[in-house]
């Protein structure tokens, strides 16, 4: 099973909008004599088979059904699966708010990912302040997700931002200074290792600042570049190996 991520729509406020205008329109209809039915709010099918190449080959294949978490809003999303009618190949298409295997949004993991990176704070603070009191995280689920993008950031991510930055002309200067940056929590870390990770990550988001010219939410957009331009086993808020094709598979990360 792949998966596509489609950009059409990237929170779910904007998406529980969309269907909220759905659902009158669905109710105007109804109440002027004409038929209707309950469509499903989803992403629109395919329109290339990255496996076979082959093109408008895709049929509705089944759906199923993810919790999404954002801030105090919380909502149930139909995602579609569809099968290639020449290869059999089938994908499963999530709006762009959805990351794969969680039920938290990309706002609320980015958000807190990066806030505790780049501020001095705790993993409980950061829980404490991410969404309503009913849809919090768990402190644990905070310290989650950062040790995965640390992991990322230091495996793969990293070397892909600076390579970026060269290769958009960013001059050595800015480079060296990025590249001094510091976690302001990895002097708390429990070993020596997990502050080297932290550290490096406090540069990667450096590097990211640097090549989208952004001082906030560079890791929400940083997400959304990435899951446009490459095809990997590995998203950067997914904790699972996937991988995620897109028209624009072969290009580089940027």
């Amino acid at each position: 099973m792949s998966m596509i991520i489609d950009r059409a729509i990237n929170s779910l406020s904007e998406y529980l909008e969309l269907k909220k205008k759905q659902l009158n329109s669905e109710w105007e209809a109804i109440g002027g004599g004409s038929k209707s039915r309950h469509q499903l709010l989803v992403p629109k099918r395919p329109a290339h088979c990255v496996e076979c190449g082959n093109s408008d080959c895709f049929w509705a294949h089944s759906y199923f059904y993810r919790w999404a978490i954002e801030g105090d809003l919380e909502a149930i999303v139909a995602v579609p699966r569809f099968e290639c009618s020449i290869c059999t190949k089938v994908v499963s298409v999530l709006f762009g708010f959805l990351v794969p295997y969680r039920q938290f949004t990309v706002r609320v993991i980015a958000e807190a990912v990066e806030r505790y990176i780049l501020e001095e704070t705790k993993y409980r603070t950061v829980a404490g302040e991410l969404c309503g009191a009913s849809y919090r995280p768990a402190h644990a689920q905070v310290w989650q997700w950062v040790q995965m993008f640390v992991s990322k950031a230091q495996e793969f991510l990293g070397l892909e931002l600076q390579r970026a930055c060269v290769e958009s002309g960013k001059s050595e200067e800015q480079l060296i200074e990025t590249g001094e940056r510091v976690c302001p929590n990895a002097e708390n870390a429990a070993s020596q290792e997990k502050e080297t990770k932290l550290n490096f990550s406090a540069r990667a988001l450096g590097l990211a600042e640097l090549l989208l010219n952004r001082k906030m939410g560079q890791l929400q957009a940083l997400q959304a570049r990435f899951v446009q331009n490459v095809q990997s086993p590995l998203s950067i808020f997914s904790g699972r190996g996937i991988r995620l094709f897109t028209p624009q598979s072969s290009k580089h990360i940027f």
